[in-house]
């Protein structure tokens, strides 16, 4: 299996493996073709277009950066030639922008399942 860096996109601070969710903190609206999300904690807001937004909605449920690319690819009939490099590299962008502005969280699964069986262990 070969990473994103393999396929000349930039490292992110994600691996594939990562699930990506919204922070709890943010509301958003639409408001025409773009999604607005406000930071509660901040108070600064940002605004996503059409794609951008629909991107996250999906993430009001853990998803990885394949899953993300995987249903651009279909929902919007993404050229074979864009979707090598290019795709793969503007999604990489937005989640690292997100991530750093606190508008997503990444979770690592196999830490998470490491936790829940440690909680289940001691419960028993």
């Amino acid at each position: 299996m070969t990473s994103i860096e393999d396929r000349g996109v930039p490292a992110s601070r994600v691996s594939e493996q990562h699930r990506l969710r919204q922070a709890a903190h943010i509301s958003t609206a639409w408001c025409g073709d773009e999604l607005v999300l406000l930071d509660a904690t901040t108070g600064r807001y940002f605004t996503l277009n059409h794609v951008a937004g629909r991107m996250w909605e999906l993430l009001a449920t853990p998803k990885s950066s394949e899953d993300l690319i995987l249903y651009l690819c279909t929902a919007y009939d993404v050229p074979p030639v864009v979707r090598g490099a290019t795709l793969r590299g503007d999604v990489v962008r937005m989640i690292d922008n997100m991530l750093e502005v606190g508008l997503l969280v990444a979770e690592n699964p196999a830490s998470v399942q490491e936790s829940s069986m440690s909680n289940w262990r001691r419960s028993r």
